[in-house]
């Protein structure tokens, strides 16, 4: 779509056709429409809107009895594709996103093992608890992990994007280190 502001330009001027004798509102109206009009037709799907594939992925681990609830992440998972579908959209983005123990990063990766994009996002199996002391007041709350959730994220609708690694950050008394809590390929999508 052509951009109205590179018509700087015009050669109509208010001051040219308020010597026509026209009052002010027709005025604003004519140059209004000859702007919009000079701006060209907007194409189809020129929207500035990218597309996504919707991703609703399953995270289970085998070793662990299903809906068992633990202080610690699971030891192992095998994640699944459950469905995907393509939408308008733009996958979620952080200016500077903070890594911590209750996120997970999804990566988009290329046939070559090269990441294409990367999610950051709440860790979906965690859920919070709190307890009470023996007199009635809360304590401190507590992390507990599912073994067995299903969750949604997106990806850019890249030809490219041909499967996602699901990592949980851990801090290393340095840096956060991603450990790889399961991979995936993605069904065959077709791209316009």
């Amino acid at each position: 779509m052509k951009k109205i502001s590179h018509l700087r330009n015009v050669s109509v001027s208010a001051e040219r056709l308020a010597c026509l004798s026209i009052p002010p509102r027709v005025v604003q109206t004519i140059i209004l429409s000859f702007l919009v009009l000079s701006a060209g037709p907007a194409e189809a799907g020129d929207t500035g809107m990218s597309r996504v594939i919707e991703l609703h992925l399953s995270s289970t681990s085998p070793s662990t009895a299903r809906n068992n609830l633990s202080s610690a992440p699971p030891p192992d998972n095998t994640v699944t594709v459950l469905s995907q579908k393509r939408a308008k959209g733009t996958p979620p983005t952080e200016r500077n996103p903070e890594l911590s123990r209750q996120h997970l990063v999804v990566v988009g990766l290329n046939a070559q093992g090269q990441e294409i994009s990367r999610t950051v996002m709440l860790d979906p199996r965690i859920l919070r608890a709190e307890t009470t002391d023996p007199s009635g007041k809360l304590t401190n709350p507590e992390l507990l992990y599912r073994n067995d959730v299903t969750f949604s994220v997106a990806v850019p609708d890249d030809p490219g994007v041909i499967g996602v690694k699901v990592y949980q950050p851990r801090w290393t008394g340095t840096e956060y280190a991603l450990d790889l809590i399961g991979e995936v390929k993605l069904p065959e999508v077709a791209h316009d």
